[in-house]
C-alpha cells in the first residue's frame, strides 16, 4: 500500500511535524487543569458554571469556557457533585 502525503504550497511547515495550531487558542493544560481540581477541593458542590467562575478568580489568565470545564472534569471522572466531594475528601 502506498501512503500518500498532500502538502499545501502556502504551508511552511514540513509534512508530520505535529498539529496544525492556527487560529486557535493555545492554553496550557496543566495549569488549567490544576485550577479546575483546586477550585473543586474547595467547593467540591459548586456548579459547573460556578467552577468556571472560581478557576476565573483564582487565575484571570483562564477565561475559559463551560465545555472546557466540563472535558476537563469528565476526563478526570468527576462530573457529578458526589465523585467532586469524594474527589475533596482524599477517597
Amino acid at each position: 500500500m502506498t501512503k500518500l502525503t498532500i502538502v499545501d504550497a502556502r504551508d511552511s511547515r514540513q509534512p508530520g511535524s505535529g498539529a496544525d495550531t492556527r487560529g486557535q487558542t493555545v492554553i496550557k493544560p496543566t495549569n488549567l487543569e490544576s485550577a479546575v481540581l483546586r477550585a473543586v477541593k474547595e467547593d467540591p458542590f459548586a456548579s459547573i458554571s460556578e467552577i468556571r467562575h472560581d478557576v476565573a478568580e483564582i487565575d484571570p489568565e483562564f477565561e475559559t469556557g463551560w465545555w472546557r470545564i466540563v472535558g476537563i472534569l469528565r476526563r478526570r471522572r468527576l462530573l457529578t457533585r458526589r465523585s467532586r466531594f469524594r474527589h475533596a475528601r482524599g477517597r
